[in-house]
C-alpha cells in the first residue's frame, strides 16, 4: 500500500473510519495498535511522540510525505506559503498529512499533544 498523498490536510471532523477505531478519544488505541495502523497506511518509519503544552515549531520541511495520527490533545498547522494560509486545529482520530517539501508551521494545544508520525 502507498502512502496517500495530498495538498489538502484532512477537515478537523475527519476520522480514520477505515480501521477499527473511532473519534472519541475514550476508545482510541494504544500506541502500538496506532503505530500499526500508520504502518498499514505504509508508512515504513513509525513512532509516537509527545509534545508539551504550547510547544511550536516553527515553519519547515521534511524530504518526504509524513502522516501525523493524533492520539490525545490538539494540534493546529498552517502551510505558510500558501497563497491565503489558513489555520487548521485537529484532535484525537484526525489523520494530518503533510505532502513532502511542503513548509508548514505547527502549534500544540494548552494540553500539549501525542500522535503518531509515519515518514
Amino acid at each position: 500500500m502507498t502512502p496517500m498523498s495530498s495538498d489538502l490536510v484532512m477537515p478537523t471532523s475527519h476520522c480514520f473510519h477505515d480501521s477499527h477505531y473511532d473519534c472519541l478519544q475514550d476508545n482510541m488505541p494504544s500506541h502500538k495498535e496506532a503505530e500499526s495502523e500508520v504502518r498499514s497506511w505504509g508508512f515504513n518509519h513509525v513512532f509516537t511522540w509527545s509534545d508539551g503544552p504550547n510547544a511550536y515549531y516553527s515553519p519547515h520541511r521534511h524530504a518526504g510525505l509524513t502522516t501525523h495520527l493524533i492520539l490525545d490533545g490538539e494540534l493546529t498547522i498552517t502551510y505558510p506559503d500558501d497563497a491565503k494560509p489558513t489555520k487548521e486545529t485537529f484532535g484525537p482520530g484526525a489523520r494530518v498529512d503533510v505532502d513532502a517539501n511542503r513548509k508548514h508551521e505547527v502549534w500544540m494545544g494548552k494540553t500539549g499533544c501525542t500522535y503518531v508520525i509515519g515518514e
